[in-house]
């Protein structure tokens, strides 16, 4: 199942391990995201996951619901971890954040071939109280 294989990665990404993560997805995936125009490729997911997992201490996604269609997985996340390091500008403010997203992915023979992440950009800068504009 499909399904399977994005909990295999998203385990692995909450061990901190990137390259677990990064193995359920063609070299070639590319990932729609908010604010962005043009789907960005995965190197560029990879970069991201890396900062937040620098910034946020004990970052873990938990599945809320995962639902398995043909060759599409949907699965709303709940993320948590504690901003112990600078993020985007930030310094750390030792406070704990917790958001909700959703993402789906596409398979193409049993990886990822293309996902697309739905999330409130602002909502992190919020909780750390940059003053961000939402």
């Amino acid at each position: 199942m499909s399904a399977d294989v994005i909990q295999r990665a998203v385990d692995g990404l909450n061990r901190g391990d990137l390259d677990a993560y990064a193995a359920a997805f063609r070299p070639d995936a590319t990932r729609g995201v908010p604010g962005v125009r043009e789907m960005v490729p995965a190197s560029v997911v990879l970069d991201v996951l890396r900062e937040l997992q620098a910034a946020f201490e004990g970052l873990h996604l938990e599945p809320l619901l995962v639902l398995e269609s043909g060759d599409h997985v949907v699965v709303r996340w709940r993320t948590t971890g504690t901003h112990t390091r600078p993020y985007q500008g930030i310094a750390p403010t030792n406070r704990g954040v917790e958001t909700e997203s959703c993402d789906i992915y596409e398979f193409r023979d049993g990886l990822v071939a293309r996902s697309w992440a739905y999330a409130d950009p602002a909502e992190v800068s919020d909780q750390l109280g940059s003053g961000a504009p939402s």
